[in-house]
């Protein structure tokens, strides 16, 4: 199947990145969202994101997955340095604390905010020149997209979510259906170099929240 992009700002965020075995993929598309927004010269910190929201969030422990809200927040304030000055780890931090920022590091920060998640209001957001994260329920076709193209399936795994960066928007040009370009954490390998297209009835289906500008 051939999708005409009409929007596609994969290119401004250089090649996709691996969260691993670790539940940090809001931090990688809140991350990734808050380069773009903040109009940062390199790549931000997920580890640095991923650590500061998580003690925004009562009760949570390393290895836990993000909550939305915590992420906005912690990418308001205090923000993120780059991810040369505070890595991303194999593994999970031995606690709960706020990061310590590297001596003299820049902190980049934007404000983000929830959006709706209509599929026009993602098109909306990305033709304004800037990605939109979507928060949205596993289905087993999202491991392996056919083609580059994730199957819209009504079934979905229970109790497994995940959040992913809308980059871009086209059509498959004989039926005029619409697709999202998303960018996932899942390394350079998955799908069409770490990207994939999710049809409108996915969209409609399957994703909870968005979130951008």
């Amino acid at each position: 199947m051939a999708i005409q992009p009409i929007v596609d700002l994969s290119a401004t965020l250089g090649p996709a990145r691996d969260q691993g075995q670790r539940s940090t993929c809001m931090a990688f598309a809140m991350s990734d969202l808050n380069r773009v927004r903040a109009d940062a010269p390199d790549v931000l910190s997920a580890e640095f994101l991923y650590q500061s929201a998580g003690t925004l969030i009562p009760g949570w422990q390393p290895g836990q997955g993000l909550l939305t809200s915590a992420a906005i927040q912690a990418v308001s304030s205090p923000g993120q340095p780059f991810e040369t000055v505070f890595p991303y780890q194999p593994g999970e931090p031995t606690g709960v604390g706020t990061p310590a920022t590297p001596n003299g590091a820049c902190l980049f920060s934007s404000k983000v905010r929830v959006r709706q998640t209509a599929m026009q209001s993602v098109i909306d957001g990305l033709s304004q020149g800037a990605p939109v994260g979507l928060v949205t329920r596993v289905t087993p076709g999202l491991f392996n997209p056919i083609g580059g193209v994730v199957a819209h399936e009504t079934l979905a795994i229970p109790d497994a979510y995940h959040a992913i960066l809308a980059v871009g928007w086209g059509t498959e040009p004989i039926s005029g259906s619409r697709y999202l370009l998303i960018r996932n954490s899942w390394g350079s390998a998955w799908a069409l170099a770490g990207h994939a297209w999710l049809p409108e009835p996915f969209i409609n289906l399957h994703v909870l929240e968005a979130f951008g500008g």
